[in-house]
């Protein structure tokens, strides 16, 4: 399987890395605005053809997808002509800055007859799937799901335009993972309510109350400028009471409702919160490099289940329709926060 790779930043490391692990596919094609980070990483890599304009690349007929590693505002101009020319899409999160442009994003593949997945990769987290596997089954009649993430990114920088709310800001670059899970775990929100601040030019720390058709809820706990604590967590909760935390950057799982009548555990089961940190720290200081592996693995399934579903020709692992829900609700988010309302999820 032939693969061309547009953008040639951080993240496309990582996606080469897990390109040349994958079976029977060969990357033959790189493209860049900066013609010598193109020929620096194409060498790097051991890559014929490298190009500073991304139509040269797709002029190539024996690609079977083009994985986009480029920033968010490039995506849906990106990715029409990509399928446009009639090559499969793999695009990283988030899919687009608007639901029109994700709109947009799918009527052309589906003129084209192409696939597009986008990489919301925590949905290949094992715990995260257990989690789901147990909400899909009934054993969870699912009450609430919540997800907080806490983290200071003012201490490790990213890039410039993440901090640009032209660009979506930190809510696009980095609320789009804890949005898409939310959506997974409950696909019919009906309304959106946050509430939150700004340090800065763009909002950096908020909570969003989401209500479902069904009677369940969600609860989004996100702060981007802690100095407290890292943490990015998920609980579902039953009808029953029972519970589970899925630690997402340890990819550890916790059915608090087994853990309940055991002493040695009770803290945990009790949510004693220091106990928690405590632990997650000592966890993340001795199996850092194991952190890193959950991250990676995440990406090498989600892309995995890519090429197999091209070599089967069957639906891609996160589709298209899926990526524009997560903006929609990105969008939602956005306007409560700045009219102090709750908006329906349209």
């Amino acid at each position: 399987m032939k693969v061309g790779l547009i953008g040639c930043g951080e993240i496309s490391q990582i996606h080469m890395a897990i390109l040349k692990k994958l079976k029977n596919v060969e990357v033959v094609a790189v493209s860049d605005i900066v013609l010598e980070r193109a020929k620096k990483f194409a060498n790097s890599w051991g890559v014929n053809k490298y190009f500073i304009d991304y139509m040269g690349l797709l002029e190539l007929e024996e690609l079977d997808f083009v994985d986009i590693c480029t920033p968010v505002w490039t995506h849906a101009s990106i990715a029409i002509d990509t399928a446009k020319s009639g090559h499969n899409v793999l695009l990283e999160k988030p899919m687009a800055l608007s639901s029109k442009d994700c709109e947009k994003m799918i009527e052309t593949s589906k003129k084209h007859n192409v696939s597009l997945c986008v990489n919301h990769h925590n949905l290949f987290y094992p715990s995260i799937k257990k989690a789901k596997s147990l909400v899909d089954s009934g054993y969870f009649d699912l009450q609430s799901f919540e997800v907080s993430f806490y983290k200071n990114l003012y201490v490790k920088k990213l890039p410039a335009w993440a901090y640009k709310p032209e660009y979506g800001g930190l809510l696009w670059e980095v609320g789009t993972h804890p949005t898409y899970l939310t959506h997974h775990f409950l696909p019919n929100i009906k309304t959106v309510y946050a509430v939150g601040k700004k340090s800065g030019p763009v909002y950096d720390g908020f909570s969003v109350l989401l209500s479902s058709s069904n009677g369940s809820f969600g609860i989004m706990k996100l702060c981007f400028t802690s100095n407290y604590r890292e943490e990015y967590m998920c609980q579902i909760t039953s009808q029953n009471g029972n519970a589970a935390k899925i630690f997402i950057s340890l990819d550890s799982f916790l059915d608090q409702s087994k853990l309940i009548n055991k002493a040695p555990l009770k803290f945990l089961t009790e949510e004693k919160d220091h106990l928690v940190s405590w632990t997650k720290a000592t966890i993340r200081s001795l199996y850092h490099r194991s952190r890193y592996y959950d991250f990676i693995n995440s990406k090498y399934l989600l892309m995995k289940s890519y090429v197999e579903s091209l070599q089967n020709k069957s639906p891609p692992p996160v589709s298209s329709e899926e990526g524009k829900d997560t903006i929609v609700l990105l969008e939602c988010i956005k306007e409560s926060l700045e009219t102090g309302k709750a908006v329906p999820f349209k």
